[in-house]
């Protein structure tokens, strides 16, 4: 079993985890009734 050698130090532990994020959510004002949403999407109260 693989076990470090060494202690893994804070600056290599944070660039291994660069690209562990969270995806940047796309937001639209709507034009008709001002609020905020997910383009491409319709609103509850839309029909």
């Amino acid at each position: 079993m693989a076990v470090a050698k060494r202690r893994t130090s804070r600056h290599r532990k944070a660039k291994r985890r660069t690209h562990v994020k969270l995806p940047k959510v796309t937001i639209v004002k709507d034009p008709v009734t001002g609020e905020w949403s997910v383009p491409h999407r319709v609103d509850r109260d839309r029909k």
